[in-house]
């Protein structure tokens, strides 16, 4: 199939602030697009939403389901790769070995396997360093919120943190400019998720030492039961307790159910704000357009979808391509120039 990769020309103009000076941000702006495959119009469908996903990036993540029985990445990863290369945006390439329901790893359910095991811990080195290779990555994110299997499984996690050491010395090997982190979810962190327990927990965080070259935030504060408006610098206390550069590489808040688009659009101008006062280096938002379906579950499918159907209007352009409320935010805030803070 050929796919959308002519260049696409855009020019963005900074809007001029109360004072006359352009108005900037501190950090690059990505989306991740999740292709609707299955839809009737797939192919149509793909070519728009990857075309609203180079325009409005300037940093593109691909993100890979891992496991010992599925563990090539650098195949995978291609596709989006091949874009960002021809649009001239960076890349981060991340591979998630839980589950979606984060209480195992993935398959784990099917073919139990651990990091404990020695020849698993080597084949995921392997495929990431062949991976960094191909593709020199800006970032290699090697586990997506690893908090939750520090919670789930504590042995094995440290297991997990042995094979992560090994990886970077690799990657940097083969692209010499990628650097290496995992991703913690904010609200488990900092003790606001309510299923787990209300005590924060910066102990896997501190389990890497120095060997993450930046602090990976997924935060999605809907989960713990605020409201848009009430997300504010405050509401991050444990970024500033942990001192440390981060980026978020995972966020976005739901258009459905209780919530509605301009909800979503108050939390972007929230968390935008958040991140320039704090200086992130990236955010990303989790999707582009909203999506039909729900990740890959190994367990109860159908209770998942009745628990996590949020996710399926996480974009910020609807299935059909529609605008929502949140893209002029999100156009301006993209259109600002780049300071570092």
């Amino acid at each position: 199939m050929r796919l959308l990769l002519g260049i696409i020309a855009f020019v963005c103009f900074a809007e001029i602030g109360p004072a006359g000076s352009p108005l900037t941000r501190t950090f690059e702006m990505g989306m991740i697009f999740w292709p609707p495959l299955g839809e009737a119009t797939e192919r149509n469908a793909i070519e728009r939403g990857v075309g609203l996903t180079v325009e409005g990036s300037d940093h593109l993540l691909v993100q890979l389901p891992w496991s010992p029985t599925r563990p090539e990445v650098a195949g995978r990863a291609n596709w989006i790769a091949s874009i960002a290369r021809g649009h001239g945006r960076r890349l981060t390439i991340a591979v998630d070995w839980m589950e979606a329901t984060r209480d195992l790893v993935l398959g784990g359910r099917a073919a139990p396997w651990r990091f404990s095991d020695r020849s698993t811990r080597e084949r995921f080195v392997e495929a990431v360093e062949e991976a960094a290779k191909r593709h020199q990555p800006e970032y290699f994110i090697l586990g997506v919120e690893v908090n939750y299997y520090a919670f789930a499984n504590p042995e094995d996690f440290r297991e997990f943190v042995g094979a992560y050491r090994a990886a970077p010395e690799r990657i940097r090997a083969a692209s010499p400019r990628t650097r290496c982190l995992v991703t913690f979810q904010y609200e488990l962190l900092s003790g606001r998720d309510v299923e787990r327990g209300a005590k924060g927990d910066s102990g896997p965080v501190r389990a890497f030492g120095p060997d993450l070259d930046l602090l990976g935030i997924a935060t999605y504060p809907h989960l713990a039961g605020l409201k848009p408006g009430d997300v504010s610098a405050a509401y991050f206390h444990q970024l500033a307790a942990l001192d440390r550069p981060f980026g978020i590489f995972e966020t976005s808040w739901p258009s459905s159910g209780p919530w509605t688009e301009v909800d979503q659009d108050v939390y972007l101008r929230r968390i935008l704000e958040v991140c320039d006062r704090r200086s992130a280096r990236l955010l990303i938002w989790t999707a582009t357009t909203d999506t039909a379906g729900i990740p890959e579950v190994g367990g109860d499918r159908r209770a998942f979808e009745a628990e996590a159907g949020w996710m399926r209007s996480l974009g910020l352009w609807r299935l059909d391509g529609g605008r929502k409320t949140v893209v002029t935010t999100w156009k301006e805030w993209h259109s600002r120039a780049m300071r570092r803070g």
